[in-house]
């Protein structure tokens, strides 16, 4: 194994990990925003900021995705120049990386894009794999509004993403299995 390469894509990784945190910070916190917020007009801002996180049309939302990949892509270079392929913590780490954006993505994509229907916004129509649909908006509906964001799973989803983190740090830090 040639160390110096090893040591730039461990840089890689744990940088690419940073900016992923980095570039998700906006919408944890929109989430938990907007369990409080009902104005029409800062509820269309947060939604904003949110969906620019994710949304592989617009340059922050496929820096975002490109991360992603640039994570998974560093981690499994890792694991086959480590030779660590072999241990069942580096297959643990990609199962827990997988299960993670998985639960993120059924936990927040849904209760996101009802508030964005309720707030009288356009809302994303998934069709598979491949850029997203936007609808056209519905009307503003302050009662729906009201429903759907109380129906946000922040603590899930915070549970999942802080949780999921601290367990692949373990992982990849005690290497137990």
């Amino acid at each position: 194994m040639n160390a110096a390469l090893y040591l730039v894509i461990v840089f890689i990784h744990v940088a690419s990990i940073l900016l992923l945190l980095l570039l998700h910070g906006g919408a944890i916190a929109v989430t938990f925003a907007l369990r409080e917020e009902r104005r029409p007009e800062r509820v269309a801002a947060l939604l904003d900021l949110s969906r620019l996180t994710f949304d592989s049309t617009r340059w922050f939302g496929r820096l975002f995705w490109f991360d992603v990949l640039a994570v998974a892509a560093s981690g499994v270079a890792l694991m086959v120049l480590g030779g660590f392929w072999r241990h069942v913590w580096a297959w643990a780490s990609i199962a827990v990386f997988v299960a993670i954006m998985g639960a993120m993505s059924s936990l927040g994509r849904g209760g996101m894009r009802e508030v964005r229907r309720a707030a009288g916004l356009p809302w994303v129509v998934r069709q598979g794999f491949g850029p997203p649909r936007w609808t056209t908006a519905d009307t503003f509906d302050p009662a729906a509004l009201d429903r759907a964001a109380n129906q946000l799973r922040v603590r899930e989803l915070t549970l999942v993403g802080a949780g999921g983190l601290l367990v692949l740090l373990g992982l990849m830090v005690f290497k137990p299995l």
